[in-house]
């Protein structure tokens, strides 16, 4: 019975350590922190675009989700490319942007198409299409035939992940670098778990 509470204490203490190192943050890329706030505000423009495309039916929890893998594979991507030297301007992206725009049926439809579809927030628009390009040049780097590089590219990642140190809050899930996305968390962390 003893044995049995210190475990009940170590699996609290694990949880409450890690919910004070996440105290107000929804995920850290080593030093840099993305805020329960802003994913919040990020998950709430992506269910107004689910509105606005006629009540496309999208589950909060998922969605919210879906922001911190982005913002943390964001920050990843960004430091992989700083590292090789790889920039991405904003001609770049401006010409990125109208091209696709252009059998899209333009920028506003596009911007909504991966809001419903892909769960980018409009405000974000832009840095989703950064990264984008960012990734598409890394992967070249690899010097790959494509379907190595993008398993080259993920293991790259994913070994920068665990490098840097990337910690997700609980209430979100868990981070998987291998896959380069956040796991449902295991049971509701508002309501203890059922046994």
């Amino acid at each position: 019975m003893r044995g049995v509470v210190i475990a009940a204490v170590a699996v609290t203490s694990a949880v409450l350590t890690a919910c004070t190192n996440q105290a107000g943050n929804a995920a850290l890329v080593g030093d840099v922190a993305f805020s329960e706030t802003q994913v919040q505000a990020d998950t709430a423009e992506v269910l107004e675009a689910a509105d606005a495309a006629g009540g496309i039916q999208v589950e909060n929890a998922a969605v919210a989700r879906e922001q911190v893998r982005r913002l943390v594979t964001e920050e990843l991507v960004d430091i992989a490319a700083a590292e090789q030297g790889i920039e991405v301007t904003a001609g770049d992206i401006d010409r990125s942007i109208a091209q696709v725009a252009a059998t899209s049926g333009g920028r506003d439809a596009l911007e909504l198409q991966l809001a419903t579809q892909n769960g980018v927030p409009p405000s974000a628009f832009e840095s989703f299409v950064r990264t984008f390009l960012l990734q598409q040049e890394l992967l070249a780097a690899t010097g790959a035939p494509p379907g190595l590089a993008e398993q080259q590219f993920l293991a790259e990642i994913a070994a920068l992940s665990d490098e840097v140190g990337v910690s997700v809050s609980p209430r979100y899930g868990e981070w998987v670098p291998t896959e380069l996305r956040v796991a449902e968390p295991p049971f509701d962390l508002a309501a203890p778990p059922t046994t």
